[in-house]
C-alpha cells in the first residue's frame, strides 16, 4: 500500500512506474476521508473549485508478484 497525494501525476507515477519497478500488480485505490470527532468531513466532499484542498487521500493497493519457479529437467544419461 502506498499513500499518495491527490496530485494525478503522482498517482500515475506510483501506479504505472513504481509498482512495475517493485514487481507489484495494481489491485485498486482506497480512499480515506478525513473527519472530525463528530464524524463530519473536515472539508466539503465536493469543493467549489478544482484547486481546493480535498477531504480525502488515496492509498494505492498493490501486491508483489511471486517469482516464477522453473523446474529444471534432469537430463537423462544415454546408455552406451
Amino acid at each position: 500500500m502506498v499513500w499518495v497525494t491527490n496530485d494525478p501525476d503522482i498517482h500515475r507515477l506510483v501506479r504505472h512506474k513504481m509498482l512495475k519497478k517493485w514487481r507489484c500488480t495494481y489491485y485498486g485505490t482506497w480512499y480515506w476521508i478525513k473527519v472530525t470527532n463528530s464524524m463530519q468531513p473536515v472539508l466539503p466532499l465536493d469543493p467549489p473549485h478544482a484547486l481546493a484542498r480535498k477531504t480525502y487521500e488515496p492509498v494505492i493497493i498493490g501486491r508483489r508478484r511471486l517469482a516464477r519457479t522453473t523446474k529444471k529437467k534432469k537430463k537423462k544419461k544415454k546408455k552406451k
